[in-house]
């Protein structure tokens, strides 16, 4: 949340975030796109 109110830049994030850039960038972007629901793993969803 901090990176989506703008309190913190992603470049800093990614110093802090032992997933990596791109990772974090999908997470921002999904988030953006969808709110929480967007953070859901779409690989560990049960049919």
């Amino acid at each position: 949340m901090s990176i989506i109110n703008k309190e913190i830049k992603l470049i800093d994030a990614v110093k802090m975030f032992l997933g990596g850039k791109q990772t974090l960038e999908k997470w921002v972007a999904a988030y953006k796109q969808e709110g929480k629901a967007g953070l859901i793993s779409k690989s560990t969803i049960l049919a």
